[in-house]
């Protein structure tokens, strides 16, 4: 049996640069005049939908065709850096996050991988993107990329720049059939004329941006913790308030406990952040947090809004992303 080639002209994958837009570069290199094409390069399947590589690491066990090992590049640190898993982890359970490995450790096909996507990025409609890091990445780069951060469920702004991030002509209708390099969208004469606008004083905009900066160090870190070890982490530090909700499911349970949380914890946590956040929710409405929420409900709704919640719950436990997992670790050990 004749070996599968790699594809010689696969692209090294830039920092937080999602597989969509890894996908986009390869389409360019390859001066493949058709997206088909490019899809049986990549998967062997001209009908594959480009949309569950976003942020997903769905269709990572056909990584062995694109590059070879002495390239340096594995699946696994696809999925580690270039998809939204590291985010996932900290709703994924210890057995879902071996599966995925071992899916792509093997090549096994598995749709279990599209479930990242239901947890950080459901609502996303366009390509977001942050105008000062692309005018970055044409200087050093000379092109610009598709970040993963952005498109994870409650970003509006850029952690590193404190702009506001804009919503690309690019729809995920588009992105279903096409690959769309963002050096053909974020062109350089296009992102000259652009003045982004930083976050105000106000409390919801720099809650926004505390959001952000939450989301981008657990995209660096998040790998490290699993949806067991932070509930248990989240009851040691609920103890206090003695009003810990066992008796209903992971979801309800953070849910309840945020709202208890807020009126204790004001400063670190700004409530209208949050209840505008749930409203953007379709499987929410305009619903309050403190609303008595019916065991149905909670089946309905369990993967709407779960990262961004999540997020707010242990900011007003630890004052920040890394503050809270810094302070339980002590927790944990004494």
């Amino acid at each position: 049996m004749e070996k599968q080639k790699v594809l010689p002209s696969f692209p090294t994958p830039y920092p937080d640069e999602s597989l969509y837009s890894v996908f986009c570069r390869y389409h360019v290199r390859s001066g493949n005049a058709r997206y088909t094409d490019t899809a049986m390069d990549l998967f062997g399947n001209w009908q594959y939908a480009f949309h569950s590589s976003v942020t997903t690491p769905y269709r990572l066990e056909f990584a062995d065709r694109w590059f070879s090992k002495k390239s340096g590049m594995t699946a696994l640190d696809l999925m580690k850096h270039n998809t939204g898993y590291p985010i996932y982890c900290i709703s994924g359970y210890s057995w879902e996050r071996k599966r995925m490995i071992r899916c792509i450790s093997s090549g096994e096909r598995d749709s279990f991988l599209w479930r990242i996507h239901d947890f950080v990025s459901i609502t996303l409609s366009h390509l977001r993107y942050c105008p000062e890091c692309a005018r970055f990445e044409w200087k050093e780069y000379g092109e610009p990329y598709w970040h993963v951060t952005p498109q994870i469920d409650g970003m509006e702004y850029c952690p590193v720049h404190g702009c506001r991030l804009l919503e690309s002509d690019v729809s995920m209708q588009d992105v279903r059939r096409q690959l769309l390099p963002a050096s053909a969208v974020l062109t350089e004469s296009r992102l000259i004329h652009m003045s982004p606008r930083a976050a105000s004083s106000s409390p919801v905009e720099q809650a926004g941006l505390d959001y952000a900066r939450d989301i981008s160090w657990l995209q660096q870190h998040g790998e490290q913790y699993d949806n067991h070890a932070v509930s248990v982490l989240i009851s040691q530090a609920v103890d206090p308030y003695h009003k810990v909700r066992s008796d209903v499911g992971p979801y309800f349970f953070l849910l309840y406990n945020l709202d208890m949380i807020i009126r204790f914890e004001k400063d670190n946590l700004c409530p209208d952040f949050v209840e505008r956040t749930l409203q953007k929710y379709p499987a929410y409405g305009s619903d309050r947090i403190n609303k008595t929420w019916t065991w149905q409900t909670y089946e309905y709704n369990r993967a709407y809004a779960f990262i961004p919640m999540k997020v707010q719950l242990l900011r007003a436990l630890g004052g920040s992303m890394e503050g809270f997992f810094s302070k339980m670790s002590v927790i944990s050990t004494t």
